[in-house]
């Protein structure tokens, strides 16, 4: 059975692979200089819907997607803040989840 491990870092986001569940490769490395800490990863067909939890000490935290298991990365521009009177900042998106209609 193939597995796909996706390890959030300081450094970016590492993808493993593995054909049969015990012996990993490193197939790639994503998003190098952005900590990511967290991570969401769907089955799309032949690859990978994956959406990650991003942040940057400059730029703050960002949401960023990527429909074909991470060749290409979109985000959206809202980004996840509280409103300027918040005395609350916001530095990282900790928890992503699915939610599939019934």
């Amino acid at each position: 059975m193939a597995v796909t491990l996706g390890v959030g870092t300081q450094k970016g986001l590492f993808v493993f692979r593995s054909d049969n569940g015990k012996a990993f490769e490193l197939v790639g490395t994503q998003l190098p200089g952005w900590e990511v800490s967290s991570l969401l990863m769907r089955p799309k067909g032949d690859t990978l819907d994956l959406l990650v939890g991003t942040s940057h000490y400059a730029y703050g935290p960002v949401l960023r997607r990527s429909v074909d298991g991470g060749a290409n990365w979109t985000q959206p521009e809202a980004r996840p803040a509280h409103g300027k009177e918040s005395p609350y900042k916001t530095n990282r998106i900790w928890q992503l989840s699915h939610h599939k209609p019934t």
